[in-house]
């Protein structure tokens, strides 16, 4: 830590500031809760006329990515495509026909079903 705030005078303040953020994430990373909050966060800043401009924007539309990659890791329940939990697309891996009675499902068939029955809560979290 004094490393720092001591160090060398040629790095820059964002520098610094970027490297405390990185060792705090480290102290205590954010759940998958908290992520989620902060990508709303940067989606009404990207909403905002006034981050219109140039670089801010560019970096905001950076965070979003990242944190979307996050989310949509390896192993966290979240479809990449839909953006909803794997478990809300797996309830129509299966589909009850009339006819045939339980019809398995595709992947790309059953996400398509579970798009189309999301809640407005889970629509907001895909389309981030």
């Amino acid at each position: 830590m004094s490393l720092i705030m001591e160090g060398p005078e040629n790095v820059s303040e964002d520098v610094r500031g970027r490297l405390l953020r990185r060792l705090a994430a480290l102290n205590s990373a954010p759940t998958d809760e908290d992520l989620w909050r902060e990508l709303a966060e940067v989606l009404k800043s990207l909403d905002d006329p006034e981050f219109t401009r140039g670089s801010l924007r560019d970096k905001l539309r950076a965070r979003r990515e990242r944190i979307a990659l996050w989310l949509t890791r390896s192993g966290s329940g979240v479809d990449a495509v839909s953006g909803l939990p794997w478990s809300e697309i797996a309830r129509y891996r299966v589909v009850e026909d009339p006819d045939f009675g339980p019809v398995p499902q595709y992947v790309g068939s059953a996400r398509q079903l579970a798009i189309r029955d999301a809640s407005e809560h889970e629509h907001a979290r895909g389309q981030s």
